[in-house]
């Protein structure tokens, strides 16, 4: 067999507290992308259910999108598990709530994950302006300004090198958590630190460096 002739299957998993305007949009764009063999899961942490009408309208709109939503405690990190230990595809995609995917997205994954050897793959994520604090992600003010060095890795202390050369694929050292996936059964392994509880900052520089 060859290592180049596997087909990915996706768990698009999606945690949300409390955000169902945001949650609809990022439904909507996966909904959109997602091939059919794939499958959706909200993983809902807000105790009054917000999500699960944004759920059943995505449902009723997407009748062919196998979608589901999972009640769990709040907490990215735990949230995140309870997708992972659900999820039924063999490569678990991490989308956050507010975020939206372009077209042709999950061929890109798949190209990736033909490789046998790739055990996560993730994508450039452009941030709103707002959003921003200081130099944007990619920028050469910003690589600088953590020693330069390979990019797509980790300095010592932790800090992330930004990938300057946008346009190439490369080998890296962390994900951004708004998009970022992985093998499940990889996933399952490694699991994401629930001591970093609440907005769980920095989780998704420790799960991918791990991973």
């Amino acid at each position: 067999m060859s290592a180049w002739d596997h087909t990915a299957r996706f768990s698009v998993v999606i945690v949300t507290t409390a955000r169902p305007e945001a949650l609809r949009r990022a439904l909507q764009s996966v909904a959109r992308e997602l091939p059919d063999d794939g499958e959706v899961i909200v993983v809902d942490g807000d105790a009054k259910r917000s999500a699960e009408p944004v759920v059943r309208e995505l449902q009723e709109r997407f009748p062919r999108l196998d979608v589901r939503c999972i009640a769990s405690r709040p907490g990215v990190t735990l949230q995140r598990n309870v997708g992972i230990d659900v999820a039924r595809r063999d490569v678990v995609v991490f989308v956050d709530d507010d975020c939206r995917l372009e077209p042709g997205v999950f061929e890109v994954l798949a190209c990736a994950y033909g490789d046998r050897a790739i055990v996560g793959v993730t994508g450039r994520v452009e941030r709103r302006a707002r959003d921003r604090l200081g130099p944007e992600s990619h920028s050469r003010l910003r690589w600088l300004l953590v020693g330069a060095g390979r990019q797509g890795t980790m300095n010592s202390y932790g800090l992330r090198r930004p990938i300057v050369d946008v346009d190439k694929a490369r080998d890296v050292e962390y994900m951004c958590g708004a998009f970022m996936s992985a093998r499940r059964e990889v996933a399952a392994s490694v699991r994401f630190d629930e001591t970093l509880d609440g907005y769980g900052l920095g989780e998704d520089d420790d799960f991918s460096y791990r991973l």
